[in-house]
Order: structure tokens, then sequence, then C-alpha cells
């Protein structure tokens, strides 16, 4: 891995934390909905997949799907916690719900979704840091 590989790794980390704290502040706050926190929570997954495919120099293609990185990532023989996993619904909050007027999942759990989201955040950091 080279030098902008490396700091890309960082830079995609740190912001896959800032998606998950920005997730956290909307949960907390009156203004919460199911877009706003689905979306940074995606966001979260979605940029730590892409932390541990950069670190491993591993080419992925444009997407926000959680389902697609991850299957990459077990491609190169690189386990994931089952989080990343169960992530994969959230992936229509960074797709659909960003262009398109569509109902969110009915049953959006917020701390189980930040949960998730803190999960992977965190294996990714300890996995490339």
């Amino acid at each position: 891995m080279n030098a902008a590989e490396k700091e890309l790794v960082q830079t995609l980390l740190n912001k896959a934390e800032t998606d998950l704290l920005n997730a956290t502040i909307l949960r907390d706050s009156t203004q919460g909905n199911p877009e706003g926190i689905g979306f940074h929570v995606q966001q979260a997954v979605e940029k730590s997949l892409k932390a541990i495919l950069v670190f491993h120099v591993i080419d992925y293609p444009r997407t926000h799907s959680i389902a697609r990185l991850a299957q990459l990532v077990s491609d190169n023989n690189i386990d994931l916690p089952a989080a990343f996993l169960d992530s994969n619904r959230y992936t229509s909050y960074a797709r659909d719900l960003r262009y398109d007027e569509i109902s969110p999942n009915e049953e959006f759990e917020f701390d189980e979704a930040i949960a998730h989201a803190a999960e992977c955040v965190n294996f990714a950091k300890s996995l490339l840091l």
C-alpha cells in the first residue's frame, strides 16, 4: 500500500466516524428521522468497507451497495462480522431515499442501526490501525 492509499484509508475511517456521530446526533435530537439516520448509518458502513478494501489494495466499483462491497471483502478471504451483512438493509437509505420518494423501512430501529454501524466502524479501525 502506498502513501496515497494509506491517506485514503485514514480519510475513509475519519468520514465513517463522522457519519456514525451524525447518526447518533440525529437519533438524540427531536428532529431525528429514519431517512437521515439511515443515510448516515449506511455511509458509515460503506466507508468502513471501502477502507478495508483500500487497505488490502482491492479495487472496488463505484457503488453504495453494502452487500456488493462486503462480498468483495469476503471474496478476498477477509472475515467480516455479521454486522456488515446485517447492515445491507440500510443500502436503500443511501440510494433510493436520496433520489426517489419511497417509504423508508417501517421496521427501522434507530439504536440497532447505530449499533451495527458502530460495530462496523470499530472493526475496520481495529483491523487497519
